[in-house]
């Protein structure tokens, strides 16, 4: 559904799987980056994968969205694009993983 999404054409390269308790259900978050700087973009994300910056983003990202009562489900993205952009968007919150600092 384009509407939901930024007006940065994005591409979606991962998801990540949240697990917090055995007996809950998965919770998932899309990972995406700016289709015309991909390459660039896809090595900064295993980067922050390696180093733990991308489960940490989204560690936080899930407490918020709980505290909030926002399903991180469908609501909650990550995307890294260069700059501080965090992207709200109809009901979905874009997060840029160029911004986090761990």
């Amino acid at each position: 559904d384009p509407d939901r999404y930024p007006s940065t054409d994005l591409l979606r390269v991962a998801t990540l799987k949240l697990t917090s308790d055995i007996n809950a259900p998965s919770r998932f978050i899309p990972v995406w980056v700016e289709r015309g700087a991909a390459t660039q973009a896809v090595l900064r994300v295993k980067d922050a994968e390696t180093t733990g910056r991308l489960a940490g983003l989204a560690t936080v990202l899930s407490a918020v969205s709980e505290l909030y009562g926002v399903r991180a489900q469908g609501h909650i993205n990550i995307f890294d694009q260069q700059g501080p952009l965090v992207a709200f968007n109809k009901g979905s919150l874009f997060f840029n993983l160029s911004a986090f600092k761990a």
